[in-house]
């Protein structure tokens, strides 16, 4: 089993997704052998959030992480690792974002974890990050060594989380190409201060070093999956390709960003490619799932029964009958949003998606209702109208919060970290432009 998470992937830069740049010809290989999912949600558009809900199956108001802000992950929850592991399957895991590193809790039910962070960000130098050739290397000689056991490995690949700055190769491939030019240059207070490249203000340019970030995770990606195949465990080896949230780009005058106050699919889409036995290959899938379905899902694929504790806390749902008929229906999905506005400080927005209908529950700015049939790009709100329908969503998210915070309960205190973490954390969070900051650009960051 291998679940490959690359952060900050927007789903429509990918070529299996209509992008028109080469950016991924080794996910567009894997998709052709498995199941691609056009509507996949992720709980949260902060690094952390979202993979504890990936890692748990619960949304963010049940496991209580609500923000890259937030303490430790409880012990108290139960992780698709620490159900793998008492199921025989060895587990490992390389991450190379420094907020997933051990110190947060995320390494529960991992035998191995490798959250070494060797590189440091060129305007960040207190964020250590592991790029996709040390990544690569630490996850070819940890499945190398257990080439012969059942498994589970977690690869998080950094890139293409800002700022983007792929080898030069990657970053001329779709400099040169010439097919994104707008001719757009950018006021360089409105690019994130950790985003900033010298002397460059340019769009176009700041797109293609994202799309090179991407290609060069793919070629890592298309690297591991090539040793699978060498060492002839590729066939028996279920393939799990996600993201943990999207990217702006200048939608709604954010650039190159995402933690931002607003739940528009920029940021929520991402892309899932589910390939391997079990599966049927070849197929796209335009149902509406969500992260937290993923680990149940497997588990059913895998064939394990949920323990008692995972089926009375369980808030994901399998949806493993479309990984064998994938025209089936589809069920509405929900995302949190942990929004960092100058207005109101810190909120967190609430969004369901069901049919052709998007609801934006918003604490203080009111909320939001898209017809995503005839408005796909989500411009213009049409609640006057449909307030009845808006009503009824309102009461979904209400009941919804309702059985979350009982959840969240259910697990215990939270865990505190120790005063050096988190001053250390404190520093960093600021680096990165997560926490609570005094000016209006700060707040876009």
């Amino acid at each position: 089993m291998l679940l490959i998470v690359v952060d900050t992937l927007r789903a429509d830069h990918l070529g299996s997704y209509g992008y028109s740049r080469d950016t991924s010809p080794s996910v567009t290989a894997l998709s052709q052998r498995g199941v691609i999912f056009d509507h996949a949600w992720s709980q949260f558009q902060e690094t952390r959030p979202s993979h504890v809900s990936l890692m748990t199956g619960l949304y963010p108001r049940a496991h209580g992480i609500l923000s890259n802000e937030h303490g430790p992950c409880r012990r108290s929850l139960l992780t698709w690792a620490e159900i793998l592991a008492e199921n025989g399957y060895a587990t490992g895991a390389v991450v190379g974002n420094a907020l997933l590193g051990r110190e947060f809790l995320l390494d529960q039910g991992f035998g191995d974890y490798d959250d070494l962070m060797p590189s440091h960000e060129l305007n960040r130098p207190l964020f250590g990050e592991k790029k996709a050739g040390d990544a690569l290397a630490a996850s070819l000689a940890w499945i190398e060594k257990h080439r012969d056991q059942r498994f589970f490995f977690w690869l998080h690949l950094q890139d293409p989380h800002g700022p983007y700055l792929p080898p030069e190769s990657f970053h001329r491939a779709f400099a040169e190409d010439g097919k994104v030019v707008t001719g757009r240059l950018v006021e360089e207070q409105r690019i994130p201060k950790y985003q900033r490249i010298p002397g460059e203000l340019r769009h176009d340019d700041y797109v293609a070093r994202y799309d090179g970030e991407i290609a060069y995770a793919d070629d890592a990606v298309g690297r591991l999956l090539g040793r699978l195949e060498e060492l002839k465990i590729s066939n028996r080896t279920l393939v799990v390709f996600t993201s943990d949230h999207g990217e702006g780009m200048g939608e709604r005058g954010y650039y190159y960003l995402h933690h931002v106050p607003y739940v528009f699919e920029e940021v929520v889409r991402v892309p899932l490619i589910i390939a391997g036995p079990g599966v049927a290959p070849g197929r796209r899938c335009r149902a509406r799932v969500e992260l937290v379905d993923v680990v149940p899902t497997v588990l059913d694929l895998l064939g394990i029964p949920c323990p008692a504790a995972w089926k009375e806390f369980r808030q994901g749902r399998s949806f493993l009958h479309l990984l064998r008929e994938p025209q089936g229906g589809s069920e509405a999905v929900v995302s949190e949003i942990g929004a960092l506005s100058f207005t109101f400080g810190r909120e967190n927005l609430s969004v369901l998606c069901t049919g052709k209908w998007k609801y934006i529950s918003h604490p203080t700015a009111g909320a939001r209702l898209y017809d995503l049939d005839k408005d796909p790009v989500e411009n213009h709100s049409v609640l006057a109208q449909q307030q009845a329908l808006a009503a009824e969503f309102e009461g979904l998210l209400k009941r919804r919060g309702e059985v979350d915070g009982k959840l969240n309960q259910s697990f215990g205190p939270p865990e505190l970290w120790p005063s050096e973490v988190l001053e250390r954390d404190r520093i960093r969070l600021e680096e990165l432009g997560y926490a609570q900051a005094g000016t209006e650009e700060d707040s876009r960051r």
